[in-house]
């Protein structure tokens, strides 16, 4: 290996926070390997050349080196595909756009916790709590060590935010709030001020501000006055004011487990998690997912659910494929109902807002299916699904083939395609699924513009085209998956409702929290409720031949 002298120990010295394009290049130069990979901050361009190192080589150094590193590659492909059959090598150089960035990602999506530590996560502790950032009150440190390694990173938004004549930017927004509307358009200008100033779309400082430290009772907003609950999350003016949030008080295991959950992502990989590798010689029902989570962990602080942090990542994970599995287990598969335990082959589209290219997750579902040799994923949804899907902490953890399936011939293959359903319906990539899996369907197939909804209705009309084909619904409140319910009937009439709307078993845990409009926080599970659908006989042929020229005839 030749680089540069001193190179790789400078890039090691660029934060993550101060890099502003990152970026990995493959080329060959004299009949040999050359694979580049750059850091550019504000003030310093830095990078190593690797010769006679493939890109896979590279990967493998670069993550020794520096684990915190993220890649932006120049041109964005349209369609990322990869399966695990291949080398893991091939694997990366076919999916350069989307692979080589996430392996190199070491650091966690960036979660505001008012109660924890800015830099390490750390909980506080009764002998030794946290120390507030004196020029701002936004942060909180749990050392001297911490303010100090914090202090490049956060000294442009202490400056620009800070407090003055002892008021922070919270009480100087409530004295001039009038309605919530003004308090959200305060919140949104100062996200727009942080963006300005700042080298990166500081997505940061939008969690910071639109989940602020406030009491949600009273709404003080003064640093002095407020103490933090235990969970981290928010922070009260008195302990009277924390027995009246009732909202709270029912979720605040919840909020602290995702504290702790967040806490450890910041110190180790979640793929060090394990995926049961259990293989089944014969088809075994779903057992319930405290079972599935449940291999050898028990320390841990348990919520009334039984979760603990490891397991909690693990539910989370595995929360796709046993959703779907479930259904499958419930209503067979096609139109003849073949029960699950002898299908052979499965083909699932998936819109939703990432695409969780973890093949550890859908391996562990094939292992529960004996009979199953093919398992195709595509991954559909609006121009971003790509952005999304390459910061996700679930993507990409693995995609060699465990040895039991490569002795037997199974395989699983991945597309991701960042488009509108109807759009891939009519492109010559379609062909016929057994499951559409529709994750959400309130985020990833609504429009901003009402004269856009042609793409949501037509979508769902599309979904259902084939009477083989079951259409799984998810949503985080039941209201919603009603209404989309509601929507994907009125787009297609001859349609049997196989679950009604219910709570899914296989929601999992997850760990990312929102905002209402009155800044109150809450969990958000995109899974929560489940319910599943396909086109019913009646009629068929004749809406078939009425269907087949309206729903390829849609761009």
């Amino acid at each position: 290996v030749k680089m540069p002298k001193g190179h790789m120990k400078k890039m090691g010295k660029i934060k993550e926070k101060q890099i502003v394009k990152r970026r990995v290049r493959t080329e060959s130069e004299d009949n040999d390997t050359i694979t580049r990979v750059e850091a550019i901050s504000m003030h310093r361009h830095t990078s190593c050349t690797f010769r006679g190192m493939d890109l896979f080589s590279v990967v493998e150094k670069v993550m020794s080196e520096m684990t915190d590193l993220r890649i932006e590659d120049v041109n964005d492909k349209d369609t990322i595909k990869f399966d695990n059959t291949q080398t893991l090598e091939e694997t990366i150089l076919n999916s350069i756009v989307h692979y080589v960035r996430v392996k190199l990602k070491g650091a966690v999506e960036y979660e505001y916790f008012p109660g924890l530590c800015e830099v390490c996560s750390a909980f506080p502790l009764p002998s030794r709590p946290h120390i507030r950032c004196a020029g701002c009150q936004l942060v909180s440190y749990c050392s001297k060590k911490c303010i100090k390694d914090d202090k490049s990173n956060h000294r442009d938004i202490c400056k620009f935010f800070s407090v003055k004549n002892g008021k922070n930017i919270f009480t100087i927004g409530q004295e001039k709030r009038e309605n919530r509307s003004n308090w959200t358009a305060y919140l949104t200008d100062l996200c727009n001020k942080a963006k300005a100033i700042s080298n990166q779309n500081y997505d940061i400082e939008k969690r910071m501000f639109f989940g602020p430290r406030m009491c949600p009772i009273c709404l003080e907003t003064r640093s002095h006055m407020l103490k933090d609950c235990s969970c981290c999350c928010v922070a009260y003016c008195g302990e009277e004011h924390r027995l009246k949030d009732n909202n709270h008080l029912a979720s605040c295991k919840e909020m602290m487990l995702c504290a702790k959950v967040y806490a450890y992502r910041q110190h180790h990989q979640v793929d060090m998690v394990p995926v049961p590798s259990n293989i089944e010689r014969i088809y075994n029902p779903l057992p319930p997912m405290n079972i599935c989570t449940e291999p050898t962990w028990s320390q841990g602080n348990v919520t009334d659910r039984g979760f603990t942090e490891k397991t909690a990542i693990l539910a989370e994970r595995l929360s796709h494929p046993l959703t779907i599995l479930h259904q499958l287990e419930k209503n067979g598969v096609g139109s003849r109902r073949t029960p699950l335990s002898e299908v052979t082959s499965l083909d699932i589209h998936i819109c939703c807002n990432f695409a969780m290219l973890d093949a550890e997750v859908w391996e562990y579902a094939m292992h529960r299916l004996p009979a199953l040799t093919r398992l195709s994923i595509t991954y559909l949804g609006e121009k971003n699904l790509p952005v999304r899907t390459k910061n996700h902490h679930q993507t990409c953890r693995r995609l060699k083939r465990c040895q039991d399936c490569e002795s037997l011939g199974r395989y699983i293959t991945f597309a991701v395609y960042p488009m509108h359903y109807h759009m891939f319906f009519s492109s010559d990539d379609y062909k016929k699924p057994d499951v559409v899996a529709v994750f959400s369907g309130k985020n990833c197939l609504s429009v901003d513009e009402p004269e856009e909804e042609v793409h949501t209705i037509t979508s769902y009309r599309n979904m259902t085209y084939s009477k083989d084909t079951i259409v799984i619904m998810t949503d985080y409140l039941e209201a919603d998956l009603n209404r989309s319910l509601s929507v994907l009937c009125d787009a297609r009439e001859d349609v049997l409702v196989e679950t009604p709307t219910q709570m899914n078993p296989y929601y999992g845990f997850k760990d990312k929290r929102a905002h209402n409009s009155d800044n109150k926080i809450y969990i958000s599970n995109d899974r929560h409720y489940v319910a599943a659908l396909r086109r019913g006989d009646d009629n068929q042929k004749a809406n078939d031949s009425d269907d087949t020229d309206s729903d390829y005839d849609l761009e």
